[in-house]
């Protein structure tokens, strides 16, 4: 399987960024009554001198203050609302997902199936290694976390049930990339059919279910409830899951691929992907944000609309304000 997950990295995260993109990243919001309000600036991160430059894969935090990143070769970083720092992880395996639900509660996975906890003091391998590759990790509490990915050539989950994580697999699906849910019983997995083919599942408490879905390959899912799902793919225009069905809204053209989308509420959602492409959705349209940068951004999550945070190649990690992305690190090499 080492020729396995040599392919996810490089398809996936482990890859230089290539041409760059541009427009206006100034957005207006809309209140609760229709009108437009100026768009609320958060105080910036502080800015650091460079402490790695390990591509960066994924990204997720429980609040301001504690903001987990994960990346290649065992890479982990944290953020306590002050400064990003190294955490030592225990491993050199590339980490490719990460979720948490409280400070002292968090979850990584990545090549070899390693899956590692967070207690609030240091993380622990709690899986065996094996021949598969988890990408992808999200729970719906402490003791309810899914995490799925590709093994052998088909796609599989494990399911934490807050003492054990169970095994299973899909003989119909070569792979999955993402999972996210809006409740216990409302959990998406998106991936692979086939070479030019995207695949989702749904849990609905009882069972997994095939979704009805005609697009390319899908690398990452996100919303805000049942009725308010996004997926993102390689070249390919987002689409989105209004509650009966997939629709494409507006938005530009994509080149190369969508690598992760993060949705705050129905009209603020952001992707990003390789070429530095930065996307934003305001409720009727996606439109490009400028980022001075050329690098592939693999990862995105955001606290509330003025306090965003994208990964990327060479230890990259940008903010939001509310206004423009800002580095926080400027690129090692």
């Amino acid at each position: 399987m080492r020729v396995l997950r040599l392919f996810v990295l490089s398809c996936t995260f482990i890859a230089p960024g290539l041409a760059g993109c541009g427009a206006d990243a100034t957005q207006a919001r809309q209140s609760p009554h229709g009108a437009t309000v100026p768009a609320v600036t958060a105080a910036p991160p502080p800015l650091q001198a460079p402490i790695t430059s390990a591509s960066l894969t994924r990204i997720s935090g429980t609040a301001a203050d504690d903001i987990w990143v994960v990346g290649a070769a065992g890479t982990v970083l944290h953020y306590d609302g002050k400064g990003w720092s190294l955490i030592p992880s225990g491993t050199t395996e590339n980490l490719l997902g990460v979720w948490a639900t409280n400070p002292q509660d968090a979850w990584v996975v990545g090549d070899t199936e390693v899956v590692l906890h967070w207690d609030g003091t240091t993380w622990s391998p709690v899986v065996a290694p094996s021949t598969g590759v988890l990408i992808g990790v999200w729970g719906s509490s402490a003791s309810d976390v899914w995490a799925v990915g590709i093994d052998e050539g088909s796609a599989f989950y494990r399911r934490w049930d807050g003492a054990t994580w169970t095994y299973d697999w899909l003989d119909f699906a070569p792979s999955f990339w993402s999972v996210w849910g809006s409740a216990p019983d409302d959990v998406w997995a998106a991936g692979s059919a086939g070479p030019d083919s995207g695949q989702l599942i749904r849990y609905d408490g009882t069972k997994l279910n095939r979704v009805a879905f005609s697009g390319p390959q899908l690398r990452s899912i996100a919303g805000t409830s049942s009725e308010d799902v996004w997926v993102v793919a390689q070249a390919s225009p987002m689409q989105h899951w209004n509650g009966s069905a997939w629709e494409v809204p507006s938005g530009p053209p994509i080149t190369g691929t969508l690598f992760d989308v993060w949705a705050g509420s129905p009209s603020d959602a952001w992707a990003c992907g390789t070429n530095g492409q930065m996307l934003h959705w305001d409720g009727s349209s996606w439109t490009l944000a400028a980022l001075d940068t050329t690098l592939s951004l693999h990862g995105i999550w955001g606290n509330k609309t003025d306090d965003i945070w994208a990964v990327g190649s060479s230890g990259m990690v940008l903010h939001y304000d509310g206004r423009s992305w800002i580095p926080v690190f400027t690129p090692t090499n």
